[in-house]
C-alpha cells in the first residue's frame, strides 16, 4: 500500500514539471538557458483558421544571446512590376521572460521602442513554440 502512494506521488509530480501547454512532461533544465541558442523557424500557424503556411517562414531566424539580446532575421518576397526581390529585416533587440509562461521582444524602430508579447507553449533543447493572439510560430 506504502509504494501505491509513493507512485501516486511521484507521478503528480513528474507532471506538475510541466511549465508550459505543449512541454513535455518533464524537464529541469532551465528555461533560461534553454532558449539561448539560434532558432529557425519551420512554419507558422493561424490560430484562427488552422492554417499552417512555411514559405516564406522557413527562412525566419532568431537567436537568443546572454546579456538578454536576441537578433533575428525576417526575409520576404516582395513583388515588384516584372521582378522579384528578396528583402531581409535584421532586427537586434532585447528579450524577458514576463513570468512563468511569457516572453517579451523589443527592438528600436525609428526611434520608437516596439515591444512585442508572446505566450510559450513549448521550449525543449529542440524546439520553440510560442504563440500571439492570432498565430503561432514553430522555430527548430
Amino acid at each position: 500500500m506504502k509504494n501505491i502512494y509513493i507512485f501516486i506521488s511521484v507521478i503528480f509530480f513528474i507532471l506538475s514539471c510541466k511549465r508550459y501547454e505543449d512541454d513535455p512532461y518533464f524537464s529541469i533544465i532551465p528555461k533560461k538557458i534553454l532558449i539561448k541558442r539560434k532558432w529557425s523557424m519551420e512554419f507558422i500557424e493561424n490560430l484562427k483558421t488552422g492554417k499552417r503556411t512555411y514559405f516564406p517562414y522557413t527562412k525566419w531566424k532568431i537567436e537568443f544571446k546572454d546579456g538578454d539580446k536576441y537578433n533575428s532575421e525576417e526575409t520576404f518576397l516582395q513583388l515588384n512590376d516584372s521582378l522579384s526581390d528578396w528583402i531581409i529585416i535584421k532586427r537586434n533587440g532585447r528579450w524577458i521572460f514576463l513570468g512563468e509562461k511569457k516572453l517579451q521582444l523589443s527592438y528600436k524602430k525609428d526611434e520608437t521602442n516596439i515591444y512585442k508579447k508572446y505566450e510559450i507553449s513549448r521550449l525543449t533543447r529542440k524546439e520553440l513554440w510560442i504563440k500571439n493572439e492570432d498565430t503561432k510560430f514553430f522555430y527548430k
